[in-house]
């Protein structure tokens, strides 16, 4: 009676105890949360991802040694069961940890949730800080992947299916117990399923397998182990993978800004085949497709990059480039109109919306158009030769050498001013000034392209040497088959001064090759 008499009832495990001590557990990383807040978010990864749940681990710890001293290894369903157990318990919670894990992987592709996800890794936006150390090859990832898969889950099960359960357990009974305990966990875990609610499922269903395997070897060990092959199938694993799919991504968009067009399609095409389902990946690939003269495979993906995010106003722009470059007007300027409405600020899609209607001869809307565009931005110096061009080809050729030379003045390497002014100036009667500027734009260009046949034609036109002038101009036409239209007829006038038949086009041996819009 008198050893009895001894025991201190009070420094028992109960709803009591547990509730002080998961206090100590959520409170006692306050000092990392000020300390990031004032530090900003360079170290977030270390501050919420590494800290946080050391100093979570610490108060916990610290709590339950002052408040059950004597019951911190009871192993009882009323105790917390902090042991590791046997090996063969761990691995076969291991494997428990794995399976609901594949379970849930399985249940995000059911729900079309993952291209979200893959966005937010692509964006650096993950949740938890501590994915953003997995970007990071070298000592950073290999502390973030122990931290995912043995800090976390230690600290997690050693408070809720340890201290938390036995607790409410001894107080309330085994279904109150489980009910708090999950409560808790899941809600805990809230920003993992704020934008994707069908995922509370997956957290329900693993807090209760996490139990099960902490009641079935009485022991946290098997449950810290399914709890770090969760981590591991639902987030290590998928993580470093899509670093993997992310680098072809990045590799692909490098490639793009140093022209290596070939190289980015490459690129980014691995990146789709490895699952890659986010809208830029789409849009890198157009522009790269679109610079290489593959238009219809441009517009393809420039078309998914919209189904995937139908807000995207540049997706509408560029597939309005494409449809305009293929003199698919119509087209064009139905996408342009939608980038307009998207973007009512967007410059260019007012610019090449009167660009398209110059090709459907809508003089005056286009004139309307582009001095919108200027409105928006006066310091473009290819607005003011759009502008030029379109009042050339309304006969307007003194407002078009105004423009043009407006456009020269903002940028005097613009070789396409050069050659707006060069047609407004022959159409006006000065031939010289025509020259001159022919050679100044023929000089500007990229040899072999179609505006630098478009202009060496007229320069050969000017010059009385048609077969040549027909020559280029078929070029231009080769290269670009939106021109057709345009030199058609300086084609004929020129093989009636010519007396003869235009030569065969077949034998031009350029690249085909798609250039900017005047």
């Amino acid at each position: 009676m008198e050893a009895t008499a001894n025991v201190d009832h009070s420094k028992t495990l109960n709803a009591g105890s547990a509730t002080l001590i998961f206090l100590a557990f959520f409170f006692a990383p306050i000092p990392i949360v000020l300390i990031e807040t004032m530090a900003g978010t360079s170290l977030s990864w270390l501050m919420d991802g590494i800290l946080y749940p050391m100093f979570a681990w610490l108060g916990m710890v610290l709590a339950a040694v002052r408040l059950i001293p004597m019951e911190i290894k009871k192993v009882g369903p009323t105790g917390p069961a902090w042991v590791l157990g046997r090996w063969e318990n761990l691995i076969k919670g291991l494997m428990v940890g794995c399976i609901i894990g594949v379970a849930s992987r399985l249940w995000d592709v059911l729900n079309q949730a993952h291209v979200r996800h893959n966005a937010q890794f692509q964006n650096s936006q993950f949740v938890d800080p501590i994915y953003r150390a997995l970007e990071t090859p070298g000592a950073i990832q290999l502390l973030a992947i122990a931290t995912l898969v043995l800090l976390v889950p230690a600290v997690e099960e050693m408070m809720f299916r340890g201290i938390l359960y036995g607790g409410y357990r001894k107080s309330f009974g085994p279904i109150s117990a489980a009910l708090v305990t999950t409560v808790a966990f899941v809600a805990m875990h809230f920003d993992y399923y704020i934008n994707a609610p069908y995922k509370i499922v997956c957290y329900i269903v693993g807090a209760l397998a996490l139990l099960w395997c902490r009641l079935r070897w009485n022991a946290i060990g098997p449950a810290i182990a399914a709890h770090g092959g969760f981590n591991t199938v639902v987030g290590v694993i998928p993580a470093l993978f899509l670093m993997w799919q992310h680098g072809y991504y990045e590799s692909g968009v490098t490639a793009y800004k140093t022209s290596n067009f070939k190289e980015s399609i490459a690129c980014l095409t691995r990146a789709i085949q490895l699952g890659d389902k986010s809208p830029n990946v789409y849009v890198y690939r157009g522009n790269a497709k679109y610079r290489e003269a593959d238009l219809d495979g441009a517009i393809s993906d420039y078309s998914r990059a919209i189904e995937l995010n139908p807000k995207d106003s540049n997706a509408f722009y560029d597939r309005g480039l494409a449809k305009d470059r293929k003199a698919d007007f119509e087209g064009a300027i139905a996408d342009y109109d939608k980038a307009i409405t998207l973007n009512p600020k967007d410059s260019r899609a007012y610019s090449d919306r009167g660009v398209a209607k110059i090709g459907e001869e809508k003089f005056d809307e286009a004139i309307a158009d582009i001095s919108r565009a200027i409105e928006l931005d006066r310091t473009n110096s290819s607005y003011y030769d759009d502008q030029a061009w379109a009042e050339f080809k309304k006969g307007d050729f003194g407002y078009a050498i105004a423009d043009a030379t407006r456009s020269i003045k903002l940028d005097p390497n613009f070789g396409y001013a050069y050659g707006t002014r060069a047609w407004a100036r022959y159409k006006a009667g000065n031939t010289s000034g025509a020259v001159e500027d022919c050679k100044k734009a023929i000089s500007l260009y990229h040899p072999g392209s179609a505006p630098f046949f478009y202009d060496h034609g007229l320069l050969d036109f000017i010059a009385k040497d048609y077969t040549q002038a027909i020559a280029d101009w078929q070029n231009s036409i080769k290269r670009r088959p939106g021109f057709k239209k345009e030199l058609q007829p300086w084609i004929e006038k020129a093989q009636e001064l010519a007396g003869a038949k235009a030569p065969n086009s077949s034998s031009d041996v350029h690249q085909t090759e798609i250039a900017p819009a005047r």
